[in-house]
């Protein structure tokens, strides 16, 4: 809700994934200005450190997989501040989110898909 009003509505599947993606796509559209579409297809991080709830892992402090596409700056700094990194491939992120954006002022509805889980936006 934006000035109580529908405004913007996202989800994903992915497990303990879920939360980091949403706030990641979530921030990208309110913080970077990014439309849905460009915000699910951002490149993200995904945090091992919490215990699994779906794989057969323990908790890995300090443990992210990151998206190859994420600038090698970015990645140097996570390094030095003693992040082990696991670097994917462009597109490994296990969540595929969907977005969708209610512009107020113009009555405009946007789409995003994520291209991760093969999904898409169809206008009607």
């Amino acid at each position: 809700m934006k000035d109580g009003k529908p405004w913007l509505a996202f989800s994903t599947p992915g497990g303990d994934s879920q939360d980091q993606t949403l706030l990641q796509i979530f921030l990208n559209v309110v913080y970077l200005g990014m439309n849905p579409q460009e915000a699910v297809e951002a490149p993200r991080f995904n945090s091992e450190a919490m215990h699994s709830s779906f794989d057969d892992h323990s908790d890995q402090p300090l443990v992210l997989d990151v998206e190859k596409r994420i600038p090698q700056a970015v990645l140097d700094q996570l390094q030095a501040r003693e992040h082990n990194l696991e670097i994917g491939s462009d597109w490994s992120n296990p969540t595929a989110a969907t977005m969708v954006e209610y512009d107020l002022a113009t009555g405009v509805i946007s789409g995003g898909a994520d291209v991760r889980g093969h999904r898409y936006a169809l206008a009607s």
